[in-house]
């Protein structure tokens, strides 16, 4: 007896049941860890994950350690083309402010500018000076001199006639010292080439010019700036020998100083606060007296030194004749 055939409605109902039974229009590729299925992309993934965290690592543990950024700080001095600096100093009854720009675009030189205010023992005092100094002359003049001292007719003292002059240091009767002065401060700034850098940078090192107490630093922000504040002391032998080179780059050779002399002098005691991004010198507190800020790194203007002068001892006796 032959067997009776399946109609095709049945076949398909079969059909169909085999299909639930086993989901071959599923891809077998959903069932596995995105991890295993995509080795490739996750090998990307992972290797730019790593590659961010070693990098957030190394500039918070390595490029923005404090080491590195006293380091370059100091570098960065000696490498600058100009820059800005206010001083603040008090003592007793008298306050003096110094803007000085010192800018090393020939012809090198600084402009200062100083407003000296005196009270105290029944005269008062309020006078500004402009200085201008090269390597080979200094040029100096009062813009402004006002007093509350008297005269012997009892005639409050007039200096209008003096101020504005330009007097000019005269070769053989004094050396030029403002430039020198303006650029040989606690901390040094130049315009040296990578070599004599390099001298400059290896004596202060050996020789121990600044030491810092690296457990005493201190984050803190300042005008947005991530800044980092180091207790510094200065030994004043290793740091002349350092000026000694500086000098010579620069052709202050009247300016040299015998580390000699120096020898076994206490050290000064001074606070630097340095951006931690630009590396560069924004405070300097020296013996907790004299504040120094910092600004306008690289911006020179080519100063403009005065063509008509008198002898600055002939402008100091002008000034010594009223009365």
């Amino acid at each position: 007896m032959s067997m009776p055939k399946k109609s095709s409605s049945t076949k398909k109902a079969t059909t169909a049941k085999k299909n639930i039974n086993t989901p071959k229009n599923i891809s077998t590729q959903n069932q596995v860890p995105f991890l295993i299925a995509h080795k490739v992309a996750t090998l990307y993934v992972l290797s730019a994950v790593v590659f961010l965290f070693a990098g957030a690592s190394w500039w918070k543990h390595v490029y923005n350690s404090p080491h590195r950024v006293f380091d370059a700080m100091l570098s960065n001095n000696l490498s600058t083309s100009g820059v800005t600096r206010e001083t603040k100093n008090q003592q007793g009854g008298s306050n003096i402010d110094k803007i000085e720009k010192i800018s090393f675009v020939p012809e090198s030189g600084a402009h200062s500018l100083v407003d000296i205010k005196q009270n105290g023992n029944g005269a008062n005092s309020d006078v500004q000076t402009e200085t201008l100094g090269s390597i080979t002359a200094d040029f100096s003049r009062y813009n402004r001199i006002k007093t509350s001292q008297k005269n012997a007719a009892g005639k409050t003292l007039d200096y209008s006639s003096v101020q504005g002059i330009w007097g000019k240091s005269v070769p053989g009767e004094s050396q030029p010292q403002y430039f020198s002065q303006a650029v040989l401060g606690i901390i040094p700034f130049a315009n040296l080439n990578a070599e004599t850098k390099a001298k400059v940078l290896k004596v202060m090192a050996d020789k121990k010019a600044y030491t810092v107490d690296y457990a005493a630093v201190k984050p803190l922000k300042i005008d947005g700036k991530s800044v980092l504040v180091f207790p510094v002391s200065v030994d004043t032998a290793g740091y002349v020998e350092a000026l000694n080179l500086i000098i010579e780059s620069i052709g202050l050779q009247s300016a040299k100083l015998d580390p000699a002399q120096y020898k076994g002098q206490p050290p000064i005691s001074i606070t630097l606060t340095v951006d931690k991004l630009s590396r560069h010198l924004l405070e300097a507190t020296i013996s907790g007296q004299q504040k120094e800020t910092y600004s306008a790194y690289g911006i020179t203007t080519p100063l403009q030194f005065p063509d008509k002068t008198i002898p600055v001892t002939q402008l100091q006796q002008k000034v010594q004749a009223i009365k």
